[in-house]
């Protein structure tokens, strides 16, 4: 992993959890491609909480207009979204969805009548399990997005007094997620340091070997996911507008099939699905 990447990390785990790193010294244009992979990942409130955090280091030697530039930009961002709110997710195998559905009335039903939430948040067991699926739709469809990842960190470090991990076994269980909810402790605790005793799904008889999802965490790039789908062309046949974007879409999925088999399949079909739906008629 290269300086550029140890101090974003650093900053990120700075910027979520308050954490004291050390910084490592950088030419103008690390700090500017450092900006960048921020703005790929939406993380940037994040790294600027981490800047602030640890201004006083003496590493931290970031050029005026740069560092006003980042600030400017940061001025309409949240370091979190998911923590509150309903959330709204699908699985694309309709046995696991139905499971999910499920558990999502039951879920509800059971905290209907608790004066501790407030209208509209999610049960905190609920709530992970949301971000849980989405961190891991997306590793299907684009890669691991850093910012669900500290999403994930920030509510497990907010509000784990207030999850029923026994519950949530349950679940990862009954969705056959058991892998990719490993994998997801594991990014956990390589990237942002958390420790085993904070992550109880972990899977003890699970063994994953992480560095090529890191690599694409630092490779994201969403357009692959998002330009691709078939169109008609004047000869009637249905093309698609971006090949390689659908054959790395695909390549992607398969590569990515073992941590999630139960939906990864289906997860090809929704998108070729997906695709057909923009031929013109």
């Amino acid at each position: 992993m290269n300086i550029i990447y140890r101090n974003f990390l650093r900053l990120v785990r700075s910027g979520a959890f308050a954490t004291d790193e050390k910084i490592e010294p950088m030419t103008a244009w690390k700090w500017n491609r450092l900006y960048q992979l921020a703005l790929m990942q939406n993380i940037t409130p994040v790294i600027i909480k981490g800047l602030d955090n640890l201004k006083d280091d003496f590493f931290l030697q970031i050029p005026d207009k740069m560092l006003q530039h980042w600030t400017a930009s940061n001025e309409c961002g949240s370091i979190m979204e998911n923590e509150t709110g309903q959330a709204s997710l699908r699985l694309t195998n309709p046995f696991l969805n139905r499971e999910l559905e499920r558990i999502i009335e039951q879920e509800n039903s059971d905290f209907d009548n608790m004066s501790s939430l407030k209208k509209g948040v999610n049960p905190p067991t609920l709530n992970l399990l949301y971000v849980m699926l989405q961190i891991s739709a997306n590793l299907l469809n684009a890669g691991i997005s850093m910012k669900q990842l500290v999403d994930m960190g920030m509510l497990l470090r907010r509000q784990g007094h207030r999850i029923d991990f026994v519950k949530l076994q349950s679940w990862i269980e009954q969705l056959k997620m058991k892998r990719m909810a490993h994998l997801e402790g594991v990014l956990l605790m390589s990237l942002l340091k958390f420790e085993e005793d904070e992550l109880p799904f972990l899977n003890a008889n699970s063994h994953i070997k992480n560095e090529d999802i890191v690599k694409d965490i630092f490779t994201l790039n969403e357009s692959h996911s998002n330009d691709w789908y078939f169109t008609q062309g004047k000869n009637i046949f249905v093309r698609a507008n971006d090949s390689s974007a659908m054959m790395w879409h695909m390549r992607h999925n398969v590569k990515y099939s073992k941590y999630y088999p139960a939906e990864s399949l289906t997860n090809i079909i929704a998108g070729f699905a997906h695709s057909l739906s923009h031929i013109e008629e």
